[in-house]
């Protein structure tokens, strides 16, 4: 009867207290002590059964309730006769010991059937055990399944629910830096737009303007630098991606970070051959590449170190983050301090930096993540306090072509040109100051502020433009949308449209609708000149 109250009080005290601990490991501590307890053992611990026999402690009962003078390799010591590993890899409860001296009850935690057999173990010097103890000690076990099983459970909600939430901030940040860019990127405009005219139009021999003109577009650059980090996870995987190998990308970085880095940090690369295609793009992997190494090279800052670059195939198992199959693994490493593990599962989060203010955006391991998922990989950090952090890139390995794609305009020399030129953006100053640089090449350019006064424009008179250019996003009729009414009433009417995001809209539904050239902005002056050099309708 006192064994099945302290067996009971053991069952209480498992269930009950596994509600206070916050990992499976602190549960597993309390299912130790209590198998101590009822079975009136020095000592309890958690073992993996061993091919040879042995019992491989890979966990012990809390020291201030056990015997202190056994050591882990004593308990090691003790080992399983082959009939003895049967009973306990079929779920039987086994005895063992030394007689005189050592023994030992085994109960087995996973079922039959399982990979890896585990066992609680309890062991007491002088006395062997009853065989009521071990029958109890088994009976109780069942408490102890329950509590782990709990506790997994718990966990595993509690890990979802953290993807759940930071999937929706992630969702909530995209939407609005969406909104964000759009705007930033029309102010941008202007200052680059006007910015390009002074440098090309107005300069003359005047170095004091030529200093401050630079040092106005640097700037301006920068802030256009700044947006497209933004938008890298706001956009989801609207990207152009191809078939390509990314070792020439990794070379390539490594020569530029080589002569960059300070000469206290040394760099090193691995690039296994042969080396699997994968569907990215090539811009947004040196983008992911980059924002890795600068991280790694300004975590070695102070007492320098060793930046490493590996590339190499590896089969994944299925996980929790992964799907099984053939990925390629970019791995970077560096041997600085490391990553505190109080900080480790925010370092992925937008704006989540550690950096003085002013020498980081907090946006950068954000932009990796966003785009690495956009290619359906994964990133994987393991980092360890003074041994320095490896960051893993598992990209799916492909086999699959995928279809052309449309051809950006390339940015040649400004040629000039005749034509009449509808520019339509919602922004007056940016239509204003790109107008005014067409002009400059020779065309006669009409701007107007919205779609549907352009619509309207148009209807009066559908021969009077040679091209469009438009924006996107404006209030009443949206860019697409005008194109598709213009278009319809007129095919060959040459269209470009110029966006600064989309979350529907990209380069490939532009070719769709017989868009001619799709321009991402803040519109580069060159390239605007090009495209609509190329496009424009000529009058011979």
């Amino acid at each position: 009867m006192a064994q099945r109250t302290m067996a009971l009080t053991s069952i209480n005290k498992v269930l009950l207290g596994s509600l206070d601990c916050h990992t499976e490991r602190e549960v597993m501590v309390r299912c130790l002590d209590q198998a101590r307890i009822i079975a009136g053992s020095d000592q309890a611990f958690l073992g993996r059964i061993g091919g040879d026999g042995r019992l491989d402690v890979l966990l012990t009962a809390s020291p201030d309730t056990t015997d202190a003078q056994w050591t882990v390799e004593q308990l090691g010591e003790m080992r399983l006769e082959p009939e003895q590993m049967v009973e306990l890899r079929s779920g039987k409860v086994t005895c063992s010991g030394i007689e005189g001296r050592v023994y030992f009850v085994a109960v087995p935690l996973n079922r039959a059937g399982a990979e890896e057999a585990r066992a609680i173990a309890v062991v007491r010097r002088n006395r062997p055990y009853l065989s009521s103890e071990a029958a109890l000690l088994a009976e109780v076990l069942f408490a102890f399944e329950e509590a782990l099983h709990r506790k997994r459970t718990e966990i595993s909600l509690h890990d979802k629910e953290r993807q759940l939430e930071r999937a929706q901030r992630m969702e909530a940040l995209g939407t609005l830096a969406g909104g964000i860019a759009h705007d930033f990127n029309n102010i941008l405009g202007v200052i680059i737009a006007n910015g390009e005219m002074i440098e090309l139009f107005h300069l003359g021999d005047d170095p004091q303007l030529e200093t401050k003109t630079k040092a106005l577009l640097t700037a301006a650059y920068r802030g256009r630098d700044l947006v497209s980090q933004i938008l890298s996870f706001a956009r989801k995987g609207t990207e152009e991606v191809r078939l390509l190998t990314v070792g020439p990308i990794i070379r390539e970085t490594v020569k530029f970070l080589g002569a960059s880095l300070p000469a206290s940090i040394s760099i090193a690369s691995d690039i296994r051959q042969p080396e699997p295609s994968v569907l990215a793009n090539p811009t947004q992997v040196h983008q992911v590449l980059m924002n890795l190494c600068t991280n790694a090279a300004q975590a070695m800052r102070v007492e320098g170190g060793q930046l490493r670059i590996a590339l190499f195939s590896e089969d994944v198992p299925p996980g929790p983050d992964v799907r099984q199959g053939g990925y390629l693994v970019l791995a970077v490493s560096d041997t600085g301090p490391g990553i505190p593990p109080e900080i480790l599962e925010r370092i992925f989060d937008p704006f989540f930096t550690t950096k003085s203010q002013g020498e980081g955006t907090g946006l950068g391991l954000a932009v990796v993540d966003g785009i690495v998922k956009s290619w359906g990989g994964v990133v994987r950090v393991h980092s360890e306090t003074g041994k320095g952090s490896c960051f893993q890139v598992y990209l799916p390995v492909s086999q699959k072509q995928p279809g052309a794609l449309p051809a950006a305009c390339a940015a040649e020399e400004f040629p000039g040109g005749s034509g009449r030129v509808l520019f339509v953006d919602d922004e007056r100053e940016l239509a204003s100051s790109c107008a005014a640089f067409l002009n400059r090449l020779g065309y006669t350019v009409e701007t107007v502020s919205d779609g549907r006064t352009a619509l309207t424009l148009f209807n009066q008179a559908r021969e009077r433009f040679d091209i469009v250019v438009t924006d996107f996003s404006m209030p009443g009729l949206r860019g697409d949308r005008l194109a598709r009414e213009m278009l319809a009433a007129r095919p060959d009417l040459p269209i470009i449209l110029c966006t600064g995001f989309s979350h529907s809209f990209g380069e490939a539904d532009a070719t769709a609708s017989g868009i001619k050239a799709y321009l991402k902005k803040p519109v580069n002056l060159r390239e605007l000149a090009a495209c609509v050099s190329r496009h424009i309708l000529r009058h011979d």
